[in-house]
Protein backbone atom coordinates (compact mmCIF):
# COMPACT_ATOMS: atom_id res chain seq x y z
CA UNK A 1 0.00 0.00 0.00
CA UNK A 2 2.73 2.48 0.84
CA UNK A 3 4.18 1.67 -2.67
CA UNK A 4 0.47 2.34 -3.94
CA UNK A 5 0.50 5.58 -2.16
CA UNK A 6 4.10 6.70 -3.17
CA UNK A 7 3.30 6.16 -6.92
CA UNK A 8 0.05 8.20 -6.80
CA UNK A 9 1.60 11.18 -5.05
CA UNK A 10 3.70 10.73 -7.71
CA UNK A 11 1.77 11.13 -10.18
CA UNK A 12 -0.87 13.63 -8.99
CA UNK A 13 2.69 16.04 -8.26
CA UNK A 14 4.15 15.66 -11.72
CA UNK A 15 0.46 16.50 -12.94
CA UNK A 16 0.38 19.71 -10.91
CA UNK A 17 3.48 20.67 -11.79
CA UNK A 18 2.46 20.25 -15.84
CA UNK A 19 -0.81 22.14 -14.87
CA UNK A 20 1.19 25.02 -13.45
CA UNK A 21 3.40 25.29 -16.31
CA UNK A 22 0.87 24.81 -18.53
CA UNK A 23 -1.07 28.18 -16.98
CA UNK A 24 1.99 30.14 -17.21
CA UNK A 25 2.43 29.38 -21.06
CA UNK A 26 -1.08 30.83 -21.37
CA UNK A 27 -0.94 33.60 -19.10
CA UNK A 28 2.33 34.16 -21.44
CA UNK A 29 0.46 34.17 -24.83
CA UNK A 30 -2.57 35.91 -23.58
CA UNK A 31 -1.16 38.78 -22.23
CA UNK A 32 1.54 38.68 -24.82
CA UNK A 33 4.83 38.51 -22.61
CA UNK A 34 6.36 36.25 -25.01
CA UNK A 35 6.06 37.76 -28.40
CA UNK A 36 8.95 39.00 -29.92
CA UNK A 37 8.62 42.84 -30.61
CA UNK A 38 8.75 42.55 -34.16
CA UNK A 39 5.70 39.96 -34.69
CA UNK A 40 2.48 41.39 -35.30
CA UNK A 41 1.68 45.44 -36.46
CA UNK A 42 0.07 48.09 -34.83
CA UNK A 43 1.34 50.15 -31.93
CA UNK A 44 3.45 48.19 -28.55
CA UNK A 45 1.88 50.58 -26.53
CA UNK A 46 -1.57 49.47 -27.62
CA UNK A 47 -0.08 45.96 -26.56
CA UNK A 48 1.23 47.13 -23.00
CA UNK A 49 -2.20 48.72 -22.13
CA UNK A 50 -3.90 45.49 -22.46
CA UNK A 51 -0.97 43.59 -20.66
CA UNK A 52 -1.13 46.01 -17.83
CA UNK A 53 -5.10 45.94 -17.57
CA UNK A 54 -5.07 41.86 -18.01
CA UNK A 55 -2.32 41.69 -15.16
CA UNK A 56 -3.75 43.81 -12.41
CA UNK A 57 -7.02 41.69 -13.26
CA UNK A 58 -5.47 38.36 -12.95
CA UNK A 59 -2.04 38.64 -11.77
CA UNK A 60 -2.02 38.91 -8.10
CA UNK A 61 -2.77 35.90 -5.23
CA UNK A 62 -2.44 36.34 -1.70
CA UNK A 63 -0.87 34.55 0.75
CA UNK A 64 -3.29 31.48 0.20
CA UNK A 65 -2.89 31.55 -3.84
CA UNK A 66 -6.05 32.95 -4.09
CA UNK A 67 -6.77 35.96 -6.78
CA UNK A 68 -6.72 39.33 -5.42
CA UNK A 69 -9.91 40.59 -6.58
CA UNK A 70 -10.22 44.56 -6.70
CA UNK A 71 -12.91 47.12 -5.70
CA UNK A 72 -14.38 49.19 -8.00
CA UNK A 73 -12.16 52.15 -6.98
CA UNK A 74 -9.43 50.21 -7.45
CA UNK A 75 -10.29 49.57 -10.81
CA UNK A 76 -11.17 53.31 -11.14
CA UNK A 77 -7.65 53.97 -9.50
CA UNK A 78 -5.62 52.09 -11.82
CA UNK A 79 -7.42 53.18 -15.04
CA UNK A 80 -6.87 56.19 -14.12
CA UNK A 81 -2.58 55.57 -13.48
CA UNK A 82 -2.65 54.53 -16.82
CA UNK A 83 -4.29 57.80 -18.49
CA UNK A 84 -1.78 59.74 -16.52
CA UNK A 85 1.03 57.34 -17.42
CA UNK A 86 0.17 56.70 -21.26
CA UNK A 87 3.20 58.89 -22.39
CA UNK A 88 5.50 56.72 -20.71
CA UNK A 89 3.20 53.42 -21.85
CA UNK A 90 3.67 53.95 -25.54
CA UNK A 91 7.42 55.45 -24.74
CA UNK A 92 8.73 56.23 -28.27
CA UNK A 93 5.51 55.93 -30.02
CA UNK A 94 4.30 59.24 -28.58
CA UNK A 95 5.37 62.05 -30.33
CA UNK A 96 4.06 60.71 -33.57
CA UNK A 97 0.48 59.44 -32.71
CA UNK A 98 -0.12 61.44 -29.83
CA UNK A 99 -3.32 62.51 -30.74
CA UNK A 100 -4.63 59.28 -32.23
CA UNK A 101 -3.97 57.85 -28.76
CA UNK A 102 -5.47 60.10 -26.66
CA UNK A 103 -8.33 59.60 -29.18
CA UNK A 104 -8.98 56.26 -28.55
CA UNK A 105 -8.19 56.25 -25.02
CA UNK A 106 -10.87 59.21 -24.75
CA UNK A 107 -8.12 61.75 -23.12
CA UNK A 108 -9.24 65.11 -24.04
CA UNK A 109 -6.27 66.83 -21.92
CA UNK A 110 -3.21 65.02 -20.94
CA UNK A 111 -2.25 65.02 -17.45
CA UNK A 112 0.15 63.33 -16.12
CA UNK A 113 -0.63 63.92 -12.38
CA UNK A 114 -3.18 61.65 -9.95
CA UNK A 115 -4.50 62.54 -6.42
CA UNK A 116 -6.51 59.76 -4.63
CA UNK A 117 -8.04 60.80 -1.72
CA UNK A 118 -9.83 58.09 0.21
CA UNK A 119 -10.31 56.38 3.87
CA UNK A 120 -7.56 54.33 5.79
CA UNK A 121 -7.63 51.15 5.15
CA UNK A 122 -9.55 51.23 1.71
CA UNK A 123 -6.60 49.81 -0.56
CA UNK A 124 -4.92 53.13 -2.15
CA UNK A 125 -1.39 51.96 -0.87
CA UNK A 126 -2.00 48.57 -2.67
CA UNK A 127 -3.56 49.62 -5.59
CA UNK A 128 -0.24 51.90 -6.05
CA UNK A 129 1.78 48.62 -5.06
CA UNK A 130 0.13 46.67 -8.19
CA UNK A 131 0.80 49.23 -10.24
CA UNK A 132 3.85 49.55 -10.07
CA UNK A 133 4.89 45.53 -10.62
CA UNK A 134 2.88 45.47 -13.29
CA UNK A 135 4.90 48.59 -15.17
CA UNK A 136 8.08 46.95 -14.20
CA UNK A 137 6.93 43.94 -15.89
CA UNK A 138 5.71 45.52 -19.23
CA UNK A 139 7.04 48.58 -19.77
CA UNK A 140 10.88 48.21 -20.81
CA UNK A 141 13.42 50.77 -19.07
CA UNK A 142 11.62 52.33 -16.74
CA UNK A 143 12.21 53.95 -13.20
CA UNK A 144 9.99 54.34 -10.45
CA UNK A 145 10.29 56.83 -7.44
CA UNK A 146 8.48 56.95 -5.00
CA UNK A 147 7.93 58.97 -1.87
CA UNK A 148 6.63 58.14 1.71
CA UNK A 149 6.58 60.02 4.41
CA UNK A 150 8.99 58.54 6.37
CA UNK A 151 11.50 55.71 6.69
CA UNK A 152 9.59 53.05 7.94
CA UNK A 153 6.55 53.72 5.91
CA UNK A 154 8.81 54.17 2.47
CA UNK A 155 10.59 50.01 3.86
CA UNK A 156 6.87 48.93 4.14
CA UNK A 157 5.41 49.97 1.07
CA UNK A 158 8.87 48.73 -0.82
CA UNK A 159 8.26 45.03 0.95
CA UNK A 160 4.63 45.11 -0.25
CA UNK A 161 5.61 46.08 -4.35
CA UNK A 162 7.99 42.92 -3.59
CA UNK A 163 5.77 41.11 -2.99
CA UNK A 164 3.28 42.07 -5.64
CA UNK A 165 6.31 41.72 -8.00
CA UNK A 166 6.88 37.83 -6.56
CA UNK A 167 3.32 37.39 -7.24
CA UNK A 168 3.31 38.45 -10.56
CA UNK A 169 6.46 36.64 -11.87
CA UNK A 170 4.83 33.36 -10.26
CA UNK A 171 2.29 34.26 -12.40
CA UNK A 172 3.11 34.84 -15.98
CA UNK A 173 6.54 32.40 -15.20
CA UNK A 174 9.74 34.32 -14.20
CA UNK A 175 12.16 32.59 -16.28
CA UNK A 176 12.41 35.76 -18.53
CA UNK A 177 13.07 38.07 -15.60
CA UNK A 178 15.69 38.21 -13.31
CA UNK A 179 16.22 40.25 -9.93
CA UNK A 180 19.48 41.87 -10.06
CA UNK A 181 19.11 43.93 -7.02
CA UNK A 182 17.20 44.30 -4.08
CA UNK A 183 18.11 46.82 -0.80
CA UNK A 184 16.09 48.60 1.73
CA UNK A 185 15.86 51.52 -1.04
CA UNK A 186 15.00 49.91 -4.10
CA UNK A 187 14.74 46.72 -6.93
CA UNK A 188 15.93 46.54 -10.03
CA UNK A 189 15.09 43.79 -12.44
CA UNK A 190 15.87 43.12 -16.03
CA UNK A 191 13.32 42.19 -18.40
CA UNK A 192 13.37 39.63 -21.78
CA UNK A 193 14.77 42.25 -23.63
CA UNK A 194 17.60 43.34 -21.89
CA UNK A 195 16.40 46.50 -20.57
CA UNK A 196 16.39 47.61 -16.61
CA UNK A 197 13.40 48.40 -14.94
CA UNK A 198 13.45 50.32 -11.37
CA UNK A 199 11.71 50.94 -8.37
CA UNK A 200 12.58 52.80 -5.64
CA UNK A 201 11.16 53.45 -1.88
CA UNK A 202 12.67 57.32 -0.43
CA UNK A 203 11.60 58.86 2.53
CA UNK A 204 9.98 62.32 1.55
CA UNK A 205 7.99 65.20 3.55
CA UNK A 206 4.86 65.65 4.91
CA UNK A 207 5.25 69.65 5.59
CA UNK A 208 3.84 72.14 3.10
CA UNK A 209 5.96 75.15 3.10
CA UNK A 210 3.94 78.94 3.25
CA UNK A 211 6.45 80.19 1.19
CA UNK A 212 6.06 80.56 -2.54
CA UNK A 213 8.37 79.10 -4.60
CA UNK A 214 11.49 81.21 -6.25
CA UNK A 215 13.02 80.24 -9.27
CA UNK A 216 16.68 81.24 -10.63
Amino acid sequence: SGMLYGGILSFFTEKCAEDKERRRLEAKHRTGLCRKPEEGGGLEGDRRVEQIRYLLENGFKDAQKRRIVRSREQRMIHETYIRSSIAKIFQTEWEDNQERIMRKYGIEKLQQETFVVMPRRSGKTWSMAMFCAVMMVVCSDIEISIFATGQRTAGKLLKLIEKMLNSLLEFIGADNYKILQHNQEGILIIGPDGTERKCGCYPGSASVSVFPPVCY
